[in-house]
Formats: structure tokens, sequence, C-alpha cells
């Protein structure tokens, strides 16, 4: 099934959820309770976001969903996949904060930023983002955007938070690390120092606190597919 979704061309209107998919078929064989949950937030947006008109939407709806059911049935219950998937994200964005605190910044500093970012969206499926990975996230979109454009203008990318006033950073996420968004990010939203934020605690030394995990979630999402591309056989599954 997965295959055969690789080689179905992605609807348009489910471009954004790409870069979800990205993470997962990254992640896939090293982390796979995480690339479980991206491929779950990649259906859960494309299920908001869905051209409901359009037949070949719902196909691919309907195709990832298959995967995202037989994966739950294989990992069985993940006591600490909130955790897995907060830990990564905080990983992945400490090592691109220490690369640009110590003025190394470059392109794939930015990329690690803003894959720590999409990674952060991904633990909303647990539930509302703590309020200090909130700001975490928020910095680190602000970083890949700022590292890429110092870079464009051929300038050295200033080291750790900016001290300008907080403004609106915009929708760029959406773009891959390698092009060029025509923004000017002004948010100064550091993780530490230079805007009077607290630091958001290492997973180290404080880890996230471990939540069940959400409840079932198929047939809710089987029932919003449902007028788009009905499966009969899917819909009387058990969840469990």
């Amino acid at each position: 099934k997965e295959q055969l979704l690789r080689k179905m061309a992605l609807p348009h209107s489910l471009k954004p959820i790409d870069q979800y998919l990205i993470r997962a078929k990254e992640l896939q064989a090293s982390v796979p309770v995480v690339a479980h949950y991206c491929k779950l937030y990649a259906l859960e947006q494309g299920l908001k976001i869905r051209d409901k008109t359009d037949p070949q939407t719902g196909k691919f709806l309907g195709g990832l969903m298959t995967i995202v059911e037989s994966e739950k049935a294989q990992l069985g219950h993940v006591e600490d996949g909130q955790t897995q998937c907060e830990l990564l994200a905080m990983k992945i964005f400490d090592k691109a904060d220490a690369e640009d605190r110590a003025g190394r910044a470059n392109k794939i500093t930015a990329r690690n930023f803003r894959i720590a970012a999409l990674l952060m969206d991904v633990c909303k499926v647990f539930g509302e983002l703590p309020v200090d990975l909130q700001d975490t996230q928020k910095y680190a979109k602000y970083k890949a955007v700022e590292i890429l454009r110092c870079i464009q203008q051929g300038i050295k990318p200033p080291p750790g938070p900016p001290g300008r006033e907080e403004d609106e950073l915009g929708d760029t996420m959406t773009a891959e690390v390698g092009d060029q968004p025509n923004v000017s990010p002004q948010m100064p939203l550091p993780p530490g120092g230079g805007g009077g934020m607290a630091m958001p605690p290492a997973p180290a030394s404080a880890p996230p606190a471990q939540q069940p995990n959400p409840p079932p979630r198929i047939m809710y999402l089987l029932q919003l597919l449902q007028p788009l591309q009905p499966r009969p056989a899917l819909c009387h599954r058990p969840t469990n």
C-alpha cells in the first residue's frame, strides 16, 4: 500500500502535507514511532484542507489512512509516543541552536531548525503544545528563515536571538529550505536571553511529562473521509 501511495501524484490541494510525509520517509527506518505520527498528522491535516470535488484527493487520503491504520496495529500500544516526538524535535533543535550560537550557521542549520519546527507540529496530535514548546517552535521558524535570508544576501547570519520588535513572520514553512522565500523575518522569539523569554528546559534535564496516547482516531477519520470515498470494509474494521 505504501509503495502504491508513493507512485500516486500528490493532489495539489494536499501539497502542504507533503513536508510531513517526507519527514516520515526519512525517519521510518530509525524512529518508526515518530514516522507513524508524522503520517497521522499529515492525514489529519489533509482531511481538513482536502478538495472535496477532487476524487484523486479522496483516493490518496484513503491510501494514507490504510497505511496509518496498518502501522497502528503493528506498533500496538505505544506509551511514550509523545515523549519520542518531543525529544526528537528538541534534539534536532538543540543541535541547530548550538551551531547558530557558535556562529557556524549554514543551510543545514536552517534546515534543521525547520525540521524541528515541523516535528513540533506533529506533537499536536497529542493535544495543544505546552507554552514553552510553542515559543521554541516560533523561534525555530524565525531562525530557519533568517539564516536563509542572510545566506541569500551574502552576509553572515547573526548568531543567537535578534533584538528587534516582534512582527508577523508569515507562512514560510511550506517551502523546502532550498527554496528562496521572499521574507524578511522580524520575530524576536529566542529560547533564552535577548528578548526576555525563558529558555525551554532541555529534554535531558527536564523530559516532557508522559501522557497516555490519544484515543483511537481511525473511525473518526473514516467518518470525515466517507463523503469522498466510501470504504465499507474499513468502516467496520475494529480499531483496537
